[in-house]
């Protein structure tokens, strides 16, 4: 009598937002994938605003961790409610076509009970018989907060970690993209093609960010590394998106070496990149989180827009600077009153004492 084998368990992820959200949930992806070794995955994600953008998809494909990749949008302006609410049920009515066995709620920290019962509504619809990680935000802080987890990417870890597992030590978890041998061969093409002086040390360097108030002032970009490259001979790489890439020719140009790879490279490219430089100096932005991600030592500008330090570099060789401002936590986009006020008392002596410090060790 033939035996047939068991069909494999279906899990499907949720994860929704852009570059740096995709990167800190790797971690948990990670653990997950260890403890479940023998399913198949799917990734749900919101891909609203998406264009010209790094998607999960783009950032998580090339490495073969998901066999499926359902994205869906969320409408806004006049009768946004309605459309939402039918984008939610067609994303439920193309999970059950993938016949989901679980569901692991991997959305960001922050969202509602409201949200978060929505959320658990959609997996059910969509056929998912057991869910995982599916707790609000304040319980699920009350309950980490005497593990001393702070970061996103350890909370995400700590929601969907099994009874049994034990307990989560703080960035103790995999942050690592893997490149592929071809994104290996075209960071190695573009670096000859720049002519990168590999006779020096490699600083990657991102002074832009898509949200204004993360901004450090780019004058003090430009005379932090004039400091650096007169004291400590490093060769800067400016990296960022497309829309910094003019920002970069400037600055490389007001240093007289350098070389622009902003919007030049795909972000796994640029994490390839990143992994040949010694540090990282820049805002809080997806780079930095790609920098994070390639393993080296990041040098982090940070506003006081956000309360606590969920956002902070995953990993313990980083070094955060912010100052506390009477409006910390305000969450703006753009600081028009307070013209940035918490990046401007940052001076270009602090950070550049923190990245000697670095490249004195490397």
């Amino acid at each position: 009598m033939t035996r047939t084998s068991a069909p494999r368990r279906r899990i499907a992820v949720f994860r929704t937002g852009h570059l740096g959200d995709t990167l800190v949930a790797i971690p948990a992806i990670r653990d997950l994938q260890s403890a479940w070794p023998d399913s198949e995955w799917v990734l749900l994600s919101d891909d609203r605003h998406q264009t010209g953008r790094a998607t999960p998809r783009t950032v998580l494909e090339p490495e073969g961790r998901f066999a499926e990749f359902v994205g869906y949008g969320v409408a806004r302006g006049a009768g946004g409610l309605l459309r939402r609410a039918s984008r939610a049920l067609f994303a439920a009515w193309a999970l059950r076509r993938h016949r989901i066995d679980v569901a692991i709620y991997l959305a960001p920290i922050d969202r509602s009970r409201t949200q978060v019962a929505r959320d658990r509504l959609l997996f059910r619809l969509a056929g998912a018989t057991r869910l995982r990680g599916f707790t609000d935000g304040s319980r699920l802080l009350q309950r980490s907060s005497r593990s001393g987890l702070l970061r996103e990417a350890d909370l995400l870890r700590f929601r969907v970690s099994p009874a049994q597992a034990g307990p989560i030590a703080p960035s103790a978890g995999d942050p690592r993209l893997v490149p592929t041998a071809s994104e290996r061969t075209r960071v190695a093409e573009f670096a000859a093609a720049e002519r990168i002086d590999e006779r020096v040390r490699w600083l990657a360097v991102a002074p832009g960010t898509s949200m204004p108030s993360n901004r450090w002032p780019t004058e003090r970009f430009a005379e932090l590394i004039r400091r650096l490259v007169a004291r400590h001979d490093v060769w800067p790489i400016v990296v960022g998106g497309d829309e910094d890439r003019a920002l970069a020719t400037s600055l490389v140009a007001a240093w007289g070496r350098g070389t622009v790879a902003a919007g030049r490279l795909a972000p796994r490219e640029t994490a390839e990149l990143l992994s040949r430089c010694v540090a990282f100096v820049g805002n809080d932005s997806g780079a930095l989180h790609l920098a994070a991600a390639a393993g080296i030592p990041c040098v982090a500008v940070f506003s006081a827009r956000d309360h606590g330090t969920s956002w902070h570099p995953y990993g313990s060789r980083h070094v955060v600077i912010d100052h506390d401002v009477p409006c910390r936590g305000c969450m703006l986009v753009e600081c028009v009153e307070q013209q940035n006020l918490c990046t401007r008392l940052i001076t270009i002596d602090e950070v550049e004492r923190a990245c000697s410090r670095l490249l004195d060790r490397t």
